[in-house]
């Protein structure tokens, strides 16, 4: 069901399951482990403001510039502004980004899509960029592409990088209508993960376990049901899943994951781009369009591979 396209020289391979970026703090970890001690409620707590509190990062000078080009309008998601912004005219092609991100980090995408006849939307999700909020998690993200999709759609195509890959997914699961996906650098949602966040950001799994029923019994949903396995199930857009193999942010085994899990997709590999520069590679851009434009999974030969000219890099992991 999968077809992968190798277009590094040399391919590498791994054996590494930790999909989600790893910088354990462990002097937050030490802190948790001694509050849990005295306070299991509080240690929780602090540990759940921790995962859904994202950092927010000034956008670079060219994401400004590239932004200003573009047509801004402000929309409502669970109660909480959004910023977003347009370009062009067309079928809509809607940019989604990671944890920790913005919306400019996609917007090299925008000028071939336009040239090629679509509208471009991107926007900064909740307690992201220049929109309202001070707290997200996967539900809440999920909501806001689902929110956007209903303002703006419909919407012909999804871009999205590294966990906006996850909550894409997931709306795709909850009913967003969309004719075909494009993940980039793309974080992944199994049952691997709360291990893997516990390591990122320094909490002991058993108080990562109390977070994870806090997140369930706020939103009335379990995590197990927004896992990749469970949801790519089904009839589902055609999914092109680009990575590059230096990424040390996210591994390109979660691509790989992603790739052999969906119903319909394909895996195209690149070398030297790491995790945010390969938002700005033109040959990236191009094998984008291509697909946005024809839907078909058979990227044929090619080494997708080379500095692009904007290098989206800092501010967030995902």
């Amino acid at each position: 069901m999968t077809r992968q396209t190798e277009t590094n020289q040399t391919e590498k391979s791994t054996n590494d399951r930790t999909y989600i970026s790893k910088d354990p703090a462990r002097r937050f970890r030490t802190v948790l482990t001694v509050l849990s001690s005295v306070s299991p409620w509080a240690a929780t707590i602090v540990a759940h403001k921790a995962f859904v509190r994202p950092r927010r990062h000034p956008p670079k000078a060219w994401e400004r510039e590239l932004t200003t080009r573009a047509t801004p309008f402000r929309l409502v998601s669970g109660g909480v502004q959004l910023q977003a912004w347009s370009w062009g005219h067309g079928p809509t092609v809607l940019l989604v980004h990671g944890w920790e991100g913005r919306a400019g980090q996609l917007a090299p995408m925008a000028e071939p899509l336009v040239q090629a006849g679509y509208r471009v939307v991107a926007f900064d999700a909740p307690a992201h960029g220049e929109s309202e909020g001070n707290e997200i998690d996967l539900v809440v993200y999920r909501r806001a592409i689902q929110d956007v999709a209903v303002a703006v759609g419909p919407v012909h195509a999804v871009v999205a990088h590294s966990f906006g890959a996850i909550a894409t997914s997931v709306a795709v699961d909850r009913g967003l209508e969309v004719g075909r996906l494009v993940y980039i650098a793309p974080a992944v949602f199994n049952r691997d993960t709360p291990r893997h966040l516990a390591a990122a950001i320094g909490v002991p799994m058993p108080i990562m376990d109390r977070v994870r029923l806090r997140i369930e019994e706020r939103h009335s949903i379990t995590w197990e049901s927004m896992w990749i396995d469970n949801i790519a199930t089904g009839e589902r857009p055609p999914l092109l899943v680009i990575h590059d193999d230096e990424d040390a942010e996210v591994p390109v085994a979660a691509a790989e994951y992603i790739a052999q899990t969906w119903p319909r997709a394909e895996l195209v590999r690149t070398s030297g781009l790491g995790h945010r520069r390969i938002l700005g590679d033109p040959m990236v851009a191009a094998r984008t369009v291509g697909f946005v434009r024809t839907g078909r999974l058979d990227g044929g030969s090619g080494r997708l591979a080379g500095g692009g000219d904007h290098g989206p890099e800092g501010g967030g992991w995902g």
